[in-house]
């Protein structure tokens, strides 16, 4: 799902016979696709602070639909959802990695799923965000 040309749909699914590629949907309307999927891939690198500060958005969409992960080693993400059995974080320029990945969570899928789903229910975002603008009130005055 995403911006692609038509030359690496076709390239896509030429390679990978039962790969639906789909084109882009914006949010929130994606999370009706993403409830559907079986793994989610959050791969992250460190060119750039937004994909640090975009990280945390899609373990949120994932584990709110109890997907176990396969995501980058940077610390976002392997100090939350990696920590917590939600997720196999490895280092995506490694074939083997992604590979003893998918195949962790397919032996043991219910336990990742189990543990997003824990993830997401543990955090309260909304209390979070009221607790930093009362804190920013307070200091104003």
């Amino acid at each position: 799902m995403g911006k692609a040309s038509d030359a690496i749909k076709k390239e896509l699914t030429d390679l990978y016979a039962n790969t639906v590629f789909m084109d882009y949907i914006p949010s929130p309307q994606h999370l009706l696709v993403t409830q559907y999927a079986n793994i989610g891939i959050a791969n992250y690198d460190y060119s750039n602070l937004n994909n640090l500060f975009c990280a945390p958005n899609k373990i949120y969409e994932y584990s709110k639909f109890g997907l176990p992960m396969i995501t980058s080693e940077n610390i976002g993400l392997s100090e939350t959802v990696g920590e917590f059995g939600a997720a196999v974080c490895v280092d995506f320029l490694d074939v083997e990695q992604i590979v003893c990945a998918v195949k962790k969570i397919r032996d043991d899928h219910q336990t990742y799923s189990d543990n997003a789903k824990k993830f997401y229910d543990l955090i309260d975002n909304f209390n979070t965000i009221k607790k930093v603008i009362n804190n920013l009130e307070k200091n104003e005055n």
